[in-house]
């Protein structure tokens, strides 16, 4: 049985085919996928479909030339693949984290716009004009007029302008908290998870972006692969 192998191993060297799992490894056994010329564009499709962690099944001694012919990834394979990649939802991540990062981003300028349709913003004022203790107090407590939009400070910032002993309980709060003792200002723990935000979103918008161009250059790569596939 050995020599029945034995005597037969070139034969089965011809019509087997080889499997390949990198670029180089298939460059090596083929010289000629490295030649430039006017295949080029299949070098670079063959590198592009092996980062994407493909392989290929090629057969060898088919005399086609430049590239041995493919047997697999087929034709129908290749499709289903492309279907995959065409179909992930990189372009709607990438809508969403640009969404939160220019909502962030442009969050105080939209609060000065949304404060002006706030009856409590024009209370404040009209009250920072005239009295003069009120203003005192809302220095103290470094409150913001864009409380007035805020989804978060609005309420407080609705009983600071109308109710007079709130306000006094709350200037009396920041000056001896503990919490308030190295920043006396409310309203930073917005301001921190805001600049969370921007960081966070700025490099998922990079990250995708980077992911998308991989997307875009994979489906041209398996596009062109269709032409070494054999029929």
């Amino acid at each position: 049985m050995a020599c029945f192998f034995k005597a037969f191993s070139p034969l089965i060297d011809v019509v087997m085919p080889k499997v390949f799992s990198n670029y180089d490894a298939l460059a090596k056994a083929f010289p000629k996928v490295v030649e430039l010329g006017k295949e080029a564009r299949h070098s670079r499709a063959l590198k592009v479909y092996f980062e994407n962690r493909g392989f290929l099944k090629v057969s060898d001694g088919s005399g086609s030339g430049e590239f041995p012919d493919v047997v697999y990834p087929d034709k129908g394979k290749l499709e289903e693949l492309l279907k995959e990649v065409e179909q992930k939802k990189l372009s709607l991540e990438l809508f969403n984290w640009r969404k939160k990062y220019y909502t962030a981003k442009n969050e105080d300028l939209l609060l000065h716009v949304k404060k002006l349709a706030n009856s409590s913003y024009w209370k404040h004022v009209a009250k920072n004009v005239v009295d003069a203790e009120y203003r005192k107090d809302f220095e103290k407590a470094n409150m913001q007029t864009t409380f007035a939009a805020h989804e978060k400070w609005n309420k407080m910032f609705n009983m600071f302008v109308d109710n007079s002993e709130y306000r006094k309980r709350l200037v009396e709060t920041i000056d001896s908290s503990i919490v308030y003792s190295k920043e006396k200002a409310l309203g930073q723990s917005s301001e921190k998870l805001k600049d969370f935000v921007i960081k966070t979103s700025s490099g998922k918008i990079k990250e995708c972006t980077e992911r998308i161009e991989k997307a875009r250059e994979h489906v041209w790569a398996l596009k062109e692969l269709k032409s070494l596939v054999r029929e």
